[in-house]
């Protein structure tokens, strides 16, 4: 008798209109990092940032939630030893995270996160990490490293600062409260609550929307709003008028003049 193949941690589905649905696939764990999830995450957000057939990307969770992060039970494996001292950074950890948060906050193809539910530390960085977040209405999300005595990571604390200020990110971090789709749709961490039973096809309409945008630009919006998070106004302007003056000589802008004139829809191909 043969054993039966052990399904992947990760499942990317390319579909017809544009869109890639990534699943994280470890429903027993609740999608916890382990095994090779991160890994096969960030090579299918490389997969889908090469490929320009590929202009928007979601990611969710399969079964009850999101993600819980860190897998609870691989804690504190292979750390004998001293702990190192403040400021000391684990090299796999930081590749890791820059090619999963990072990436997801940096490509430049559009990414929506699916919140089918709990969403807690790593896996609500990866959740913050994206352009948009759609949440089901039993959706639930909390950095939970309070609790488990880890100071956070996949940034949560970079994410919660920007998205809701330091004072209320200090209170979701440091004292680890949960909030449900309400509250953070109210804090501006959601940009959408629908029933959990619509969550896919209501998520997959609303990213074939952003796909059938102009989606060079949006790139280059998502870009110049990236840097002015941490840039000065001298500069932003700077950025945004170059961008501006590329996006002049891209196909969408001409077409978007086109449509305009011919009193009827652009159709955009993103470039």
């Amino acid at each position: 008798m043969t054993d039966t193949p052990a399904e992947p941690t990760v499942i990317l589905d390319k579909r017809d209109d544009g869109v890639a649905l990534i699943t994280l696939n470890r429903p027993e764990r609740m999608n916890a990092f382990g095994d090779d999830l991160l890994d096969r995450l960030s090579a299918s957000l490389i997969d889908c940032e090469d490929d320009p057939e590929v202009r928007c990307v979601a990611i969710t969770g399969a079964g009850r939630g999101f993600s819980a992060g860190a897998d609870i039970n691989n804690m504190g494996r292979g750390r004998g030893g001293p702990a190192p001292g403040p400021g000391v950074v684990n090299r796999g950890s930081h590749r890791s995270q820059l090619a999963t948060s990072g990436m997801l906050h940096q490509m430049g193809t559009p990414t929506v996160a699916l919140v089918n539910g709990p969403a807690a530390g790593g896996g609500l960085g990866l959740c913050l990490a994206t352009d948009f977040r759609v949440a089901s209405d039993r959706a639930r999300f909390v950095t939970a490293f309070r609790n488990i005595g880890v100071s956070g990571d996949y940034g949560v604390a970079w994410f919660l600062n920007q998205m809701v200020g330091i004072t209320r990110a200090r209170e979701l971090l440091m004292l680890d409260r949960r909030i449900d789709a309400d509250e953070a749709q109210a804090l501006g961490i959601v940009s959408k609550i629908v029933p959990h039973e619509e969550l896919l096809s209501e998520g997959l309409a609303f990213c074939r929307e952003i796909a059938q945008g102009p989606t060079a630009v949006l790139s280059m919006m998502k870009w110049t709003l990236n840097y002015a998070a941490t840039s000065n106004l001298h500069d932003s302007l700077y950025q945004e008028g170059a961008h501006v003056m590329l996006s002049f000589q891209g196909e969408d802008n001409k077409e978007a003049a086109k449509a305009f004139l011919e009193k009827r829809p652009p159709n955009f191909v993103g470039r």
